[in-house]
C-alpha cells in the first residue's frame, strides 16, 4: 500500500480518520463534514466517530450549549440518514454494530478493524464507556491489517498535557492479540506522532496518532505511511 503527496493531496490507495469530524457533532456539522470527505480524491475512505462527533452516537445525551450557534442534534431517524449519506458518498463507515471492512487494493487483501470508543472522561461524550469495560473483546484474536480506534491504546502517545497516561489499555491488549501491521488513532492531540511495538517473533506494529488539531487552534499535516501486504486471490468485499 503506497502514498505520495501531489499538490494538495497524497495519492493513496487508503485514507482514514479516527474520529472527531465535528467540534460538536450537530447535525449540519455533520452533514458538511461528510459532503467534504465525500470529495477527497481517494478511492477507498475509512472512517471511525469520535466523541465529539454526537450526533452519530443514538445513545449519547450529551449536548453542547455553544452548539446551539452551529446547528441541532440529529434525531436517530437522522443519525440513520447520516450513515446512508457516508455509503452513498463512497464512505466506508466502521461502527460497533458493523466494525470491520476487506479490501482488495493492488491484488492484496487489505482487512481493517476499527472503533469510536474511548474511555469515559469530562466533556463531549458521545461513544465513550467506563474504563472497566473491554470494548474490544468481541474483536478476540483474528488477524487484521489495520486496526482503527479513536483513542490510543494505554502507555503509547496518549500522554495528556499533565502528563497522565489516559488511553485504554484493552487497546493494547487487543494490539498484543492481534499484532496488526499499522494502528492509527487520535484523540490526544498533545501525544500526536509515532511509535513501533516489536514482538517476539521479530514483527513489529506501527503505531500513529493522527490528531491534527493542535491547542492553539493551528492544523497539523497530514499522516502518512506505506505499510507491505502479502498478495491475496481472494475478492474483497465488506464485513
Amino acid at each position: 500500500m503506497h502514498s505520495t503527496l501531489q499538490g494538495d493531496w497524497p495519492t493513496a490507495d487508503i485514507s482514514v480518520h479516527t474520529g472527531d469530524l465535528t467540534q460538536y457533532g450537530t447535525r449540519e456539522g455533520l452533514q458538511s463534514a461528510i459532503a467534504w470527505l465525500g470529495s477527497l480524491p481517494f478511492m477507498h475512505k475509512i472512517v471511525i466517530a469520535g466523541n465529539h462527533d454526537i450526533g452519530l452516537d443514538k445513545t449519547c445525551t450529551y449536548r453542547s450549549a455553544l452548539a446551539r450557534r452551529a446547528g441541532t442534534y440529529a434525531t436517530p431517524e437522522e443519525i440513520d440518514a447520516l450513515i446512508a449519506a457516508m455509503r452513498q458518498y463512497n464512505i466506508i463507515y466502521l461502527s460497533p454494530e458493523k466494525p470491520s471492512v476487506k479490501l482488495l487494493v493492488k491484488e492484496c487483501c487489505v482487512e481493517i478493524y476499527g472503533l469510536p470508543f474511548s474511555p469515559l472522561s469530562i466533556g463531549p461524550s458521545a461513544f465513550m464507556r467506563p474504563r472497566t469495560e473491554d470494548t474490544w473483546t468481541e474483536v478476540g484474536g483474528r488477524h487484521y491489517d489495520i486496526l482503527l480506534s479513536h483513542t490510543p491504546p494505554l502507555g503509547h502517545l496518549d500522554q495528556n498535557r499533565r502528563g497522565d497516561h489516559i488511553g485504554c489499555d484493552h487497546f493494547l491488549a487487543a494490539i498484543e492479540r492481534i499484532k496488526p501491521t499499522v494502528v492509527v488513532f487520535g484523540h490526544i492531540h498533545e501525544a500526536r506522532g509515532s511509535d513501533t511495538l516489536t514482538w517476539a517473533d521479530g514483527t513489529t506494529t506501527a503505531l500513529y496518532n493522527v490528531a491534527i488539531m493542535n491547542k492553539d487552534q493551528t492544523l497539523s499535516p497530514l499522516t502518512m505511511f506505506d505499510i507491505i501486504l502479502r498478495k491475496h486471490s481472494m475478492a474483497a468485499t465488506r464485513a
